[in-house]
């Protein structure tokens, strides 16, 4: 299994086109691959929005995303 990072400008140009294309009231952020993601792209998208909420869960490294992925592959995809 391989984990994909997807670049900074990705995430950023997704979450502003969800956010001007919808309503949106709140957020949850997790996943995130490296701190250039969480800092440069989905932290200056918020403060743009500083009305949502957001909810943050457990940012994994990597390699402990692949571990898990890998030990429960049938829970992930209920």
């Amino acid at each position: 299994m391989e984990i994909q990072v997807t670049q900074p400008g990705l995430v950023t140009d997704q979450m502003r086109a969800a956010l001007q294309a919808n309503r949106v009231a709140g957020t949850k952020v997790g996943m995130l691959a490296t701190a250039e993601i969480i800092v440069a792209a989905v932290a200056a998208v918020l403060r743009e929005y500083r009305r949502i909420s957001t909810v943050q869960i457990r940012c994994w490294l990597p390699r402990q995303a692949e571990r898990f992925l890998k030990q429960a592959p049938s829970r992930i995809m209920k």
